[in-house]
């Protein structure tokens, strides 16, 4: 990787803190492939806020409607990064602090399932 592009993803890893406002007390979900550009996303926006980095087993990646609530029983608050994770899951989890949309077209239906304005104030 060259100079250039660290510097790009440190770019990118300053702008999302501050714009999501990822916490220390918030668990960041891993469940992208190392392979994939998210991965860096995922990891290095927890390792910058000094939040906890939750590293998806096999269990939670197939875990489909009970993720939300893996990654949040009792232990702070929850950030995930995809959608997809959640996508099946009734909504509603009051320590999921944050889901940020993106990789792929968000159904309307989803964003209404889990719409809370009140998310960002705990």
């Amino acid at each position: 990787m060259s100079k250039s592009n660290i510097g790009g993803v440190c770019h990118l890893i300053r702008a999302e803190a501050e714009i999501f406002q990822i916490r220390p007390e918030d668990r960041v979900f891993q469940g992208a492939s190392i392979a994939f550009d998210a991965s860096v996303e995922e990891i290095w926006l927890a390792f910058f806020a000094g939040a906890t980095l939750v590293v998806g087993t096999s269990e939670m990646l197939h875990a489909g409607p009970s993720l939300a609530g893996m990654l949040t029983d009792g232990e702070g608050h929850g950030v995930i990064l995809r959608s997809d994770f959640i996508a099946d899951d009734g909504g509603g989890h009051s320590s999921l602090r944050l889901l940020i949309l993106g990789g792929e077209a968000c159904p309307p239906g989803l964003v209404k399932k889990w719409w809370n304005p009140r998310l960002g104030e705990s």
